[in-house]
């Protein structure tokens, strides 16, 4: 089992974007899968690179999640002109069967999307990170995985496959419990907690004002509307 350092992002995520030359690459997955992504390079290269690694979710190598209209919503491309800015490659990569810069219509290719496994993802991944370190690929010597939610745990799959250890690990959302858990919490957790921070006069009843007052305060508030827990006759 690696043993992974924890590194601070502090520098890299307040300084100014640098402009990046992008790299477009294609790997081979284990089982024969084209993945597909890019290594965006600083004008002043180092072999230091970070490799991002998405989470639940067909998500493209940009990881867009984000709902304030701006370029940043798109994450990981805003963070990858961040880690240009400190002289370190970014590499992102599309999930399997996730075209890029296409229209949402063509975005998918089911068939490979739906041959997404554990194990897949984590080959995939293992694909992405051997041609970072390979002398015809990055030939990249400092690697350090940056993670989001699920994606530790393709993470962590690789280091007990036994793969080359890396600089470091950071994650960002990170599992803390196992997955079965954790998609309890997602799906009927959150939101129960939720209607109990709601419920600030502790009558064990939350009206529609409690709602719309204070569910910007919690946990469910990610969806960004209100209309689940608000009851139709307006009470």
């Amino acid at each position: 089992m690696m043993r992974f350092a924890a590194l601070t992002l502090a520098g890299a995520l307040i300084c100014a974007p640098a402009f990046a030359e992008p790299r477009q690459f294609t790997v081979h997955s284990a089982d024969g899968t084209a993945i597909n992504g890019q290594a965006d390079l600083p004008a002043e290269r180092t072999r230091a690179a970070v490799i991002f690694v998405a989470g639940t979710g067909l998500f493209d190598r940009d990881a867009r999640f984000g709902r304030s209209g701006t370029p940043r919503d798109a994450i990981f491309a805003d963070l990858a002109q961040r880690m240009n800015a400190r002289g370190l490659t970014a590499v992102r990569y599309d999930r399997r069967g996730v075209r890029y810069g296409v229209p949402p219509a063509e975005m998918l290719d089911n068939a490979i999307a739906g041959t997404s496994t554990t194990t897949s993802q984590r080959e995939d991944l293992a694909a992405v990170y051997d041609w970072s370190r390979a002398r015809d690929g990055l030939n990249a010597r400092c690697i350090v995985f940056v993670a989001h939610s699920e994606g530790l745990l393709h993470v962590a799959r690789l280091a007990a496959s036994g793969a080359h250890a890396p600089n470091g690990v950071i994650a960002i959302g990170g599992l803390l419990e196992s997955p079965s858990s954790v998609v309890r919490w997602q799906m009927t957790g959150r939101d129960v907690y939720s209607l109990h921070l709601m419920d600030v006069d502790h009558d064990g009843r939350v009206t529609n004002a409690e709602v719309e007052a204070n569910l910007s305060e919690t946990p469910s508030s990610f969806a960004d509307t209100a209309a689940p827990f608000l009851q139709p006759d307006g009470a």
